[in-house]
């Protein structure tokens, strides 16, 4: 029952799923705890939308596409290896302070860790946003040949979707939207497969995408967003326990 001793956190996305209320609402019941989590739907206003969180008292909020750079610069409080990165998925909000945190980073170290990813020689980024941006600090070094594919080049080591089925890679990680429900589905005849070892996606919902369909087809080994958005979900819960 809500009442006004009621811990509140929110999910904030352009598009949210109900994937985080289930795990952290059923969380709360378990543990029998006076909280509730809710995914709210947002097209823009995220800074009037974080000073109505502040003034009503919400403890924590999920902060998922596109506000997750205007979230790191909001925050007060952040590790200094976020500047790099320049985005946060995760506020706390304590003693009338904002602390920003990216459990993105911690689930792609992860998945990086558990695939043994750092081992390949060539590895293929498709997207150049925050997630995109995570891989490539935590994957680049002098080992290995990195490239992104983007929609407008800027480095040499981004290449336009068009000129990818030139590469041939070890490793494709999807980290765009590109396959998300309401977006496109991932362009896979745009791209060599044939040296492929292993395929990551970051496309949590919907959990069955064309690309797993294919790796699946082709017997890549394959990791889901599924994957990443537990470990994400394990990480922001340690978190959010600093105010349970």
């Amino acid at each position: 029952m809500i009442d006004k001793n009621t811990k509140i956190f929110f999910s904030v996305a352009s598009n949210p799923g109900n994937k985080g209320s289930k795990f952290y609402n059923n969380y709360f019941k378990r543990n029998k705890i006076n909280a509730i989590y809710i995914p709210l739907k947002l097209s823009n206003n995220f800074i009037e939308t974080l000073e109505f969180f502040k003034k009503i008292g919400v403890k924590g909020c999920s902060v998922s596409m596109p506000f997750k750079k205007q979230a790191w610069k909001l925050v007060k409080k952040k590790s200094f290896f976020l500047n790099k990165i320049k985005s946060i998925n995760t506020i706390l909000f304590n003693n009338k302070t904002t602390y920003g945190y990216s459990t993105d980073f911690y689930a792609v170290r992860k998945v990086i860790q558990l695939n043994n990813i750092r081992k390949f020689k060539s590895i293929i980024i498709v997207g150049t946003g925050s997630m995109g941006k995570i891989f490539y600090k935590i994957l680049n070094n002098k080992n290995n040949k990195i490239f992104f594919v983007s929609r407008k080049p800027k480095y040499k080591n981004q290449l336009k979707l068009s000129k990818t089925h030139k590469i041939k890679f070890d490793v494709l990680i999807n980290a765009s939207p590109l396959g998300m429900i309401g977006f496109q589905r991932f362009p896979i005849k745009n791209f060599n497969f044939s040296n492929c070892k292993k395929i990551i996606d970051v496309v949590a919902y919907p959990e069955i995408t064309n690309l797993f369909k294919f790796a699946n087809k082709k017997k890549i080994e394959f990791t889901s967003g599924e994957i990443l958005a537990k470990l994400q979900a394990e990480k922001q819960l340690e978190i959010y326990k600093k105010v349970l």
